[in-house]
């Protein structure tokens, strides 16, 4: 019979429903924020910069989350009713199951078919091979540009599903240990969670690793002085985070006393709570902007939930689930497992109410509200339609600009050929009438007609004629006409005498 373990190294079964469960609430409260976006109208798609193909639907996430609930329930359930009373004697096994749930969830997001929002699956596995490996392709150079919201986004949503990558780690090393050691080598491994090897605290160390190195690139590549002093701020909040890893991995690596007797643990882990908490609602929501009216104190003039009290209820939730977290180093053995279960399960619940006030800030930070504000195209062209002026303001400027010909004094041939008259004619009466002073009025009227007909003519039509030593006039076209005004001194003494004659 095989040799019973003592009581406190005996495995609760309960232990490795922990990162499924916690997969699984991830899913069903993705399928709720998609819900509450749209109704509310928040352009998700353009914050997370996805094509309409690309967004999934809240039924399909819910469906899914479903899906992998039931995958957990066939995997722990069949193998209870198979093993009776020896389930969850042989924890190596447990791991192997933990291991097998995440190979289904990889099968489905990898899938090739057109199932399942094979657009959104394939979005995600190109945003993830970018947060694993953030520099340009087959190099270590730095983007040209700052870390897309969608990359952020991502990244902040592993850090709170890390205890389940380490747990994934301490599975995968089993598993390839299996293949060398014996059933008794095993359990000793697993009974002292492989604490002598680094692999699973870096592999709960990833996510903030990946965090850290997104806000150092956006420091490099942000121009703004306020903005790089942010992301310097923020660079500082996930090294905390790393901080309190490597602080309580090392006296286990060495083993030494457990990290949770480390006063030096308990003050990095309070810091990076406080710190985290401080960030959450200031910088990530938007709130605690100062000298704001009664009815929204401590918030932001922009709040798109309703009613404006369940602002206060996130802090409240996010301060007390944040503390909570932080215990989750504190015990690294098979005791206090039904804690271990809330624990993770409440920082998968405090990402899920973080991403509804995120995105929203992220909404109104760059004026995208599906029902509010217009876009910059739009005001771009309002303000250049105001700039045009009116056409009849233009066609008075026009005619103001438009170049006239001056005559000289003394003309003497200058011809149009297209009107067929002469302008000499309106320099001196007629011989032939002279003597009568009806034929002269009658004269003066032909005279005038054939003056205004001249004021329009045909640019190939034009000649003109050069007095001696000096240039006739001086002809500018424009348009398709040319314009022609007489201010000839001799042509306006000649009509005052005439009109005096008259």
């Amino acid at each position: 019979m095989a040799e019973q373990l003592p009581a406190p190294y005996h495995v609760n079964t309960w232990f490795f429903v922990c990162g499924p469960l916690a997969v699984n609430t991830f899913l069903l409260g993705l399928a709720a924020n998609l819900r509450v976006f749209k109704r509310n109208n928040l352009a998700f798609d353009r914050v997370m910069d996805m094509r309409p193909d690309e967004v999934p639907t809240a039924d399909g996430i819910f469906k899914t989350g479903l899906f992998m609930c039931l995958v957990q329930l066939l995997l722990f359930n069949g193998e209870a009713a198979r093993r009776g009373g020896a389930f969850g004697v042989d924890e190596t096994r447990m791991e192997m199951l933990l291991l097998g749930y995440a190979i289904v969830a990889a099968s489905l997001l990898l899938c090739p078919f057109d199932v399942l929002h094979y657009k959104f699956r394939m979005f995600v596995l190109r945003k993830l091979a970018r947060c694993f490996w953030p520099f340009q392709q087959f190099s270590f150079k730095l983007p040209t540009h700052a870390t897309p919201f969608i990359e952020v986004f991502m990244a902040d949503g592993m850090t709170s599903l890390s205890k389940f990558i380490q747990d994934l780690s301490v599975a995968l090393m089993l598993l390839l240990m299996s293949f060398t050691s014996e059933p008794k080598d095993l359990r000793e491994s697993y009974i002292s969670k492989l604490k002598e090897s680094p692999l699973p605290y870096f592999a709960a160390s990833t996510p903030y690793i990946i965090r850290a190195t997104q806000c150092l690139i956006s420091f490099q590549r942000t121009t703004s002085v306020n903005d790089r002093f942010l992301h310097l701020l923020n660079t500082m909040k996930y090294c905390s985070s790393l901080l309190v890893i490597s602080v309580g991995a090392y006296p286990m690596l060495i083993g030494r006393a457990r990290p949770e007797q480390s006063s030096f643990f308990l003050l990095c882990a309070v810091f990076n709570s406080l710190y985290s908490f401080l960030w959450d609602v200031v910088m990530d929501w938007g709130l605690g902007q100062p000298k704001l009216p009664r009815r929204v104190a401590f918030l932001r003039h922009h709040l798109t939930y309703r009613p404006r009290k369940i602002y206060y209820l996130v802090i409240v939730v996010d301060f007390i689930l944040r503390i909570l977290w932080v215990t989750k180093w504190w015990d690294w053995m098979h005791r206090g497992v039904h804690f271990k279960l809330v624990s993770q399960v409440a920082e998968v619940v405090r990402r899920i109410i973080w991403n509804f006030v995120r995105v929203e800030w992220q909404c109104i930070k760059l004026d995208i509200l599906a029902t509010k504000k217009l876009s910059a195209d739009t005001v771009e062209l309002d303000e250049i339609i105001e700039k045009v002026p009116l056409m009849q303001e233009h066609e008075e400027e026009l005619e103001d600009t438009r170049p006239r010909m001056r005559p000289l004094s003394r003309p003497n041939s200058f011809s149009a050929e297209a009107s067929g008259t002469e302008t000499s004619s309106t320099l001196r009466p007629s011989p032939l009438h002279a003597n009568t002073d009806t034929e002269r009025l009658l004269q003066a009227d032909a005279d005038s007609r054939e003056a205004q007909q001249d004021e329009m003519i045909a640019p190939a039509a034009i000649t003109v004629a050069s007095y001696p030593d000096k240039p006739q006039a001086m002809l500018v076209s424009h348009g398709d006409t040319h314009h022609r005004r007489e201010s000839s001194p001799s042509k306006a003494a000649t009509e005052d005498a005439e009109a005096s004659e008259l």
